[in-house]
């Protein structure tokens, strides 16, 4: 532990004590068990990571450091590959160290981060020199990693970072079998432990992906209230009934990261009859939409039942005065029978007084 905090001294230039973000859970080195001199011998290395894949505490891995140790004598290191990770070697007083810096954009983020947060992998690639061993061992660790904190959101320095250090070590042993060389390939390139100065170290910087600052509606709907939507239009006019004093409303957001207020929607009189959404993009850019609210009339609304009155009033005025008239009618036909009978009766009585004479 001792040996991998002077090598991070050296490299972060800064030294903290082990914390509970993640933990280095094992490593291990796999590959062929046996290779011939004068061909390529090809390792994967993986480092067990756990509990940082759900951690809310971190930004995920900036770095990944550990040493490599193996036979100089049978071994040459050509090349250190990683899809996720730009990988070199360092060159420090105690031996030689793999420091990877993850790619920024890279697969497997944290749940609430934007860093690696997934185990990590490596291809540690070696040609097999001409030598008298029969076999040869490779071996990685101690391991550490280099966390950025996730206390709040700004730019993060070096000395954001929160170290993790372990005894982790994998070893890997080959049995060399016999072979010609025809051409020696040339040791991957390393840098010198003054290549990455205290001056360097402080002054690298990891810089969050810009946040959003889309504050447009996708969508607006008002149940019971036809109006057409449109984004780029923040004010609207609504009609509503007479009775109605509160609306229920849907909004869409175009950007998910983007978050919405609805106030006055509960009670429309005491906001004036208006309703306001105020959506906030993700870096504070904010769009207010308001809806204006008018009631229907009571008057429009009961007039056609007024004239409903008057025509039943119309009828029932002219149903009366025809009864009258019709009754009017038969009395006077009534007299009109009464006179022509009592005619009809005389003339009969002047008749027989005629014939009797």
């Amino acid at each position: 532990m001792k040996k991998i905090g002077i090598i991070l001294c050296s490299i972060f230039c800064f030294l903290l004590p082990s914390s509970v973000y993640a933990s280095i859970d094992g490593a291990t080195l796999t590959g062929k068990d046996s290779v011939q001199i004068g061909s390529e011998l090809s390792l994967t290395l993986t480092i067990d990571v756990s509990d940082i894949q759900n951690s809310a505490d971190t930004k995920g891995i900036w770095y990944v450091l550990y040493g490599v140790q193996y036979d100089q004598d049978a071994l040459i290191l050509t090349d250190i590959a990683s899809s996720n990770w730009n990988s070199y070697l360092v060159e420090l007083p105690e031996g030689y160290f793999v420091m990877s810096e993850v790619i920024e954009g890279s697969a497997n983020t944290c749940v609430n981060g934007t860093l690696y947060c997934s185990d990590y992998q490596a291809t540690l690639k070696f040609f097999i020199d001409d030598t008298n061993l029969s076999a040869a061992n490779v071996t990685v660790g101690p391991v550490a990693l280099a966390l950025l904190d996730m206390t709040e959101d700004r730019e993060y320095t070096i000395e954001d970072i929160i170290e993790e250090d372990s005894e982790v070590v994998a070893t890997k042993t080959v049995q060399i079998l016999e072979g010609t060389v025809t051409s020696v390939p040339e040791q991957v390139e390393t840098k010198q432990d003054t290549s990455v100065t205290e001056k360097e170290t402080r002054e690298s910087t990891y810089t969050a992906p810009a946040k959003s600052s889309n504050s447009n509606l996708s969508s607006l709907m008002i149940d019971g209230v036809d109006f057409t939507f449109q984004k780029e239009k923040k004010e609207y006019q609504v009609v509503v009934g007479s009775d109605v004093n509160s609306l229920t409303i849907h909004v869409g957001l175009e950007d998910a990261s983007a978050s919405y207020t609805i106030t006055g929607a509960d009670d429309l009189a005491s906001n004036n009859n208006q309703v306001t959404i105020l959506v906030t993009a993700q870096d504070g850019t904010t769009s207010t939409y308001t809806i204006y609210t008018e009631k229907a009339s009571t008057e429009t609304v009961a007039a056609p039942v007024e004239e409903e009155q008057e025509e039943t009033s119309t009828f029932s005025f002219n149903k009366k005065y025809l009864m009258i008239a019709g009754l009017v009618l038969a009395i006077v036909l009534l007299i009109w029978i009464v006179i022509k009978l009592i005619i009809s009766i005389k003339d009969r009585k002047i008749k027989k007084a005629l014939d009797d004479l």
